[in-house]
């Protein structure tokens, strides 16, 4: 337990007057009273961005304390910087406590650690209600709406978090809650809240805090009765009014802050807005400006900030070459979930070696894209770097699945959530350990895009078991994984993600990012009937699908990635074609010599920039070779044999995964079996197990 010095610098806050109002209010019998609504929204505990808080104090200090309601629209903590998730980020909720905030909609990060941990410590220590009205089974702790009085006033904040909460958190999170779409839940409280009966509430002005995202369809669908939209939920800011209500996101990470002025005239029930605007803080104002709430919030970051720079400032590995989210090698940087990327496949290859230490059984590492929360530079590793890249701090666990839900939680990644539906973000892409492997084509229907996977050198068996690990929220059904709930024997090795993280990076000494994509997309090529001397055209790389999401590229596009130029096609040691690739893509022409033996063999695809390899198991015809020929005869006789008892054994496949329910991609699964898999990613070789040895296990928390 942390003896924290920023809770002794913020005892006492809330007793601290917030007002120095700089107006007076205006008398009751004026017709219209004059308000101002500040708003922020996906903070993330950005706790030494002291810029905002300076800002917003004098903003409302300017509007006048009693005339202002200073709401936000959610994430107020979680995914956040070093010094305040090293705390559990205690120090956010101070600071926000400190500087005023009158409520609170709930975000989805809000739920990072569960619903106990929003209801026995985040709403506890928070002087401010969280509400959300499209949750049940939260109340008493968290409320529908709540009613704010400012200038003679009554304000109603009407909260309201995604409906796709349960596909971005820890399902077993939210056992006990329901949640139902946020526009039905927010009308049926508008209309509560102006009925006319004070005794279920009554509000002058109305405001939903949409932790949604932008949607012009969610804005449409909200009652006309609430006179001011706030969202969240997508990082991006704007201001938008369809003539008759005004609709804001105000950024994130306190880059941003909304600010609507308004009038509310009560012998008409009017709502008027006069302005609304979306402004960045004053650069440089925390240096001079000074105020009783700003102070005491200030007190707090610098606490923390010495309180977590002991152990942040710890060195734990080195780095040889920059590791990065997918998208952030981009001409213009940005994390991609979609892709691939080198510092996500790290962490999956960690989560390997350091559970199949624990277990004593052999684990395949996965990582989901949203988990990996910031980048390294090449050079000298840092604990509070580290920590930064893995925030949640999610505990370790293992499940088993079979090699048909294996292939399901592939297919997954083309996202569905709960109710079939295609989420805000319509593909994830998965980071394995580089001891798997996979193809993919996207042009094929949705949950049969999936054409090989490759383990330890060998085609995945859908009948056969594999353990994969994980943190709790992706094993747990998280990000609309489902498949991966459905496992069994799951353990909770009891091991934080960041103890593990670090542990294992100590023990590696040096790290270096890998160029080499485990997932690639392959089209074009009939597995089962590649022709002996006839040329046959191959897409490796992004083919041209309608409307594609998944990266399938040669490329990667992290920090530093290789780019590739040129693509080998070998059978066994015999080149039989080669291409340039261009933007990760490449159509390449391959012949197979008559000369070639045998019916089953295997084609590798070898990009020699990046070591990104592709082998795809194929079934080779005498095609245009002599059938006068005895080893052609030969050959054709075997590859029909083979083709037939291939076939039935893969429609007894099909038929015995036929119960599994959440495979979504069952049949794809008895065509794999079938054929070996129709496009295979290369093994790039069995990595040995690291031998973690005994980890000593420290706590952080």
């Amino acid at each position: 337990m942390h003896t924290l010095g920023w809770k002794r610098a913020a005892a006492g806050i809330a007793a601290l007057s917030l007002g120095l109002g700089g107006f007076l209010a205006l008398p009751a019998t004026a017709a219209e009273q004059d308000l101002t609504v500040l708003t922020f929204t996906d903070f993330h505990g950005r706790i030494t961005n002291l810029d905002f808080f300076a800002t917003l104090d004098q903003m409302k200090t300017t509007a006048g304390a009693d005339r202002t309601a200073l709401l936000s629209v959610g994430d107020n903590v979680g995914a956040s910087i070093f010094e305040s998730s090293i705390l559990d980020d205690e120090p956010t909720l101070a600071m926000l406590n400190a500087i005023g905030v009158d409520a609170s909609a709930v975000g989805n990060h809000e739920f990072d650690r569960g619903w106990t941990d929003l209801r026995d410590r985040i709403a506890p220590h928070s002087d401010f209600p969280y509400v959300a009205a499209n949750i049940s089974g939260v109340t008493p702790d968290v409320q529908p709406y709540t009613i704010i009085e400012k200038n003679g006033v009554k304000i109603g904040y009407i909260g309201a978090t995604t409906s796709e909460l349960p596909g971005l958190v820890s399902p077993a999170g939210l056992v006990g809650l329901t949640v139902t779409d946020p526009a039905t839940a927010v009308n049926k409280v508008a209309d509560q809240l102006t009925d006319g009966d004070p005794a279920n509430g009554e509000a002058d002005v109305l405001i939903a805090g949409y932790h949604e995202g932008a949607s012009e369809a969610l804005t449409a669908a909200t009652s006309p009765k609430v006179d001011i939209v706030l969202d969240g939920h997508t990082h991006v800011s704007y201001v938008k009014n369809d003539g008759t209500r005004t609709t804001m996101q105000a950024g994130n990470y306190g880059e941003k802050i909304g600010q609507i002025t308004l009038g509310y005239d009560a012998a008409t029930d009017k709502v008027t807005v006069k302005s609304a605007a979306v402004v960045a803080p004053t650069a440089g104002l925390a240096k001079t400006y000074t105020s009783p709430a700003f102070d005491a919030a200030k007190k707090i970051s610098a606490a923390a900030v010495e309180e977590s720079a002991v152990e942040g400032a710890a060195e734990v590995a080195t780095a040889t070459g920059p590791l990065s989210r997918g998208g952030m090698g981009n001409a213009t940087p940005g994390e991609d979930r979609g892709a691939e990327s080198t510092l996500s496949d790290l962490i999956a290859n960690m989560f390997r070696d350091v559970l199949t230490d624990v277990t004593g059984q052999p684990v395949i590492g996965i990582q989901n894209p949203g988990g990996t929360r910031a980048d390294l530079a090449a050079g000298t590793v840092t604990y509070k770097q580290a920590a930064t890249i893995l925030p949640f701090a999610n505990t370790l666990k293992t499940t088993e699945i079979t090699g048909a839900q294996f292939k399901t939680m592939l297919e997954q990644q083309w996202q569905r959530d709960a109710a079939g539906a295609v989420p805000t973000r319509p593909f994830l892409a998965l980071s394995l350990s580089d001891n798997v492997s996979w193809t993919f084509d996207e042009s094929r229907p949705e949950g049969d895009r999936v054409t090989s996977i490759i383990i330890d050198g060998t085609p995945i068996d859908p009948t056969a078991t594999y353990t994969v690990g994980s943190g709790n929220f992706l094993i747990e059904g998280g990000d609309n994984f489902r498949v991966l709930a459905g496992g069994k024997n799951t353990t909770d090795t009891g091991w934080s993600d960041l103890d593990a993280w670090t542990t294992w990076l100590k023990q590696q000494q040096t790290i270096a990012p890998s160029y080499a994509k485990l997932g690639v997309e392959v089209s074009g090529l009939d597995t089962r009937n590649v022709a002996k001397g006839a040329p046959v055209t191959v897409t490796v790389g992004d083919s041209p699908a309608t409307a594609p999401v998944a990266k399938g590229s040669l490329d990667m596009n992290s920090v530093g990635f290789v780019k590739n130029t040129t693509v080998t096609a070998r059978i066994g040691e015999v080149q039989v074609g080669t291409a340039a690739v261009t933007d990760g893509r490449a159509d390449l022409s391959i012949t197979v010599p008559c000369t070639v033996q045998g019916t089953s063999n295997v084609l590798t695809l070898t990009a020699a920039d990046s070591g990104t390899t592709v082998t795809v198991p194929v079934t080779l015809t005498t095609g245009s070779c002599d059938t006068q020929n005895g080893q052609a005869g030969d050959d054709n006789s075997q590859g029909n044999a083979q083709q037939g008892g291939n076939d039935q054994g893969g429609q007894n496949s099909q038929n015995g995964n036929a119960a599994d329910t959440s495979n979504q991609g069952g049949n794809a699964a008895a065509n794999l079996a079938r054929t070996g898999g129709p496009a295979a990613l290369a093994a790039v070789g069995a990595l040995a197990l690291v031998g973690a040895g005994t980890l000593l296990v420290r706590r952080f928390r």
